[in-house]
């Protein structure tokens, strides 16, 4: 973000620019296909990023994304010449970013079917906040989304306390470097002096200074000390939409919008209070204390179906990773199973198509498969594991019910963050061609950096076997071109690599060796979304 009155400041302490996977157009247009509107195709679309800082949110997508086009805007040219610069090295065509206002853009620069405009709207004054919004309705396709990101109350009132005390005691030092480092002393200062005479009020401050202590000085600075920061009631952002001739449709996890980790009775009362949906969201910020949201709109005209069901899955992708927590899960019997995800949560299920669907999605992740064939995959893999012998197909009735059972459970797993839904197919493969290939961009991040963008739009952390790795997948090298190059790579001892007491000189004649390393790299990389299919020329 730098959409500011004193751009200046990111030229003199630039922005931590990265993507942000809930921008992704294939998660706008699932969020928008999921209450039935009917988003524009990502393949071919075209996407804005206001206050888009160096790129780094917006050219991963160009890079993974050839046959659409990127346009991102900021005030800041140190960071739109280094966005310019990257773009450069890795040879995109199909995006540009240009160091421009918000309120300078206009309907002549056409109609865009995503409009991402993250970590911007509270850090500028009210004109620029109401050009984004104007920007979002005017520059917006028929069907087209638009993404803003703000900070809202009643969460920002403790944290807005925070953001006072140090720009206090911040403001009497000029350049941004200081400011940053006199700010943390505050903060030190702050949290040892001790709960004094209340101690609620320093158990309430000390968490708040702890989130704000462990940050990047870029966003202390930036989310902390620039001369705005503007949160907002929901109700009051929804208004501003609505004044624009913008809808809201949800926030970008359709979990935050569930009234979870409450008794039951909560809801009942929620629906009590709430005449609209935007009250009832208002009611469950003043329930969890919110400070951020990130909200979705669309064109006030568009009606968005609010009654989830399995239909709205239609053409969906469903991924998991919940797995079974029994080795041998009873898969024919109406017996409970649980499967446990990655953090921790669990669900459990008995009856037999949804356990079975469950397993089938854990043995194909990362990949997504499709809803429509789930009732059969579910099926199969009831057949198969139950030992029943010979797959029989279920007549219609019973596939229609089977559908449904699937879709009340995928939407009920959804709500829980256990399950991804994508609108698209995956970008990447599992299966390690012959010549294996990544996108440019991630070479070049490979390169320059401990880190790289997949194609999920996440930044993985990377080891020096996947950055050697990386720079040789450019779909020219088959795995015995790889395997040279890392013998060549442990005898320059450019690459340390341990096995069996084995010194460098041992490792690198040994072929056998290297290739399974390299074997098991490539697999790796390609569980965590890397590879995918090289383009046509």
């Amino acid at each position: 973000m730098t959409e500011a009155p004193n751009p200046t400041s990111y030229d003199e302490l630039p922005y931590d620019s990265h993507p942000y996977d809930r921008t992704h157009p294939d998660h706008l247009a699932t969020m928008a296909r999921l209450f039935g509107i009917a988003a524009p195709d990502t393949n071919s679309c075209r996407v804005l990023e206001l206050g888009c800082a160096a790129g780094g949110n917006l050219i991963p997508m160009a890079a993974s994304m050839p046959n659409a086009t990127f346009l991102g805007i900021d005030l800041s040219a140190r960071q739109i010449d280094e966005g310019g610069r990257n773009i450069q090295k890795v040879g995109l065509r199909n995006i540009e970013l240009r160091q421009q206002s918000i309120a300078d853009l206009t309907g002549s620069d056409g109609l865009f079917d995503y409009v991402i405009c993250h970590g911007v709207y509270s850090w500028v004054p009210p004109d620029i906040q109401d050009a984004i919004l104007r920007v979002c309705s005017g520059n917006l396709s028929t069907n087209g989304v638009a993404y803003i990101s703000y900070n809202t109350y009643p969460g920002w009132f403790m944290r807005g306390m925070v953001r006072q005390m140090m720009c206090f005691h911040a403001r009497q030092f000029k350049d941004a470097a200081t400011q940053v480092e006199q700010a943390r002393a505050l903060l030190d200062f702050l949290i040892e002096a001790g709960p004094g005479n209340d101690p609620t009020y320093h158990q309430l401050l000390k968490r708040e200074l702890e989130i704000v202590r462990n940050r990047a000085d870029s966003y202390l600075f930036h989310e902390h000390l620039e001369a705005h920061n503007e949160p907002l009631f929901f109700h009051q952002f929804a208004e501003k939409a609505a004044d624009h001739n913008l809808r809201y449709l949800s926030e970008t996890q359709l979990s935050e919008m569930i009234p979870s980790n409450y008794a039951p009775n909560v809801e009942e009362t929620l629906q009590r209070l709430g005449s609209s949906l935007i009250h009832v969201e208002q009611y469950l910020d003043f329930l969890r204390n919110r400070t951020f949201r990130r909200t979705l709109l669309c064109h006030a005209d568009l009606e968005p179906n609010r009654e989830l069901g399995e239909a709205q899955l239609a053409h969906m992708h469903v991924a998991s990773t919940l797995q079974p927590v029994s080795h041998e899960p009873n898969l024919a019997l109406h017996v409970e199973e649980t499967f446990r995800g990655a953090g921790g949560m669990t669900a459990s299920v008995s009856h037999p198509i949804l356990k079975s669907a469950l397993v089938a999605l854990y043995k194909a992740s990362p990949a997504a498969l499709p809803f429509d064939k789930l009732p059969t995959i579910a099926n199969k893999e009831q057949g198969v594991t139950s030992g029943a012998g010979e797959f029989m197909v279920r007549d219609a009735d019973n596939f229609a019910e089977d559908r449904r059972n699937l879709g009340q459970l995928i939407l009920e797993l959804y709500t829980r963050d256990l399950v991804e839904l994508r609108a698209m197919p995956q970008r990447f493969t599992l299966k390690v061609s012959d010549l294996p290939w990544v996108n440019p961009l991630v070479r070049q991040q490979a390169d320059e950096a401990a880190w790289a963008t997949n194609l999920r739009h996440e930044i993985l952390s990377l080891n020096d076997l996947d950055r050697h790795l990386l720079r040789c997948l450019d779909g020219t090298n088959t795995l015995s071109d790889i395997v040279a190059t890392f013998s060549e790579l442990v005898k320059g001892g450019q690459l340390v690599v341990e096995h069996d007491g084995q010194d460098s000189s041992q490792i690198a004649n040994n072929l056998k060796l290297l290739e399974t390393l390299v074997s098991h790299g490539l697999s790796r990389l390609a569980r965590h979304a890397f590879l995918q299919h090289q383009p046509s020329t």
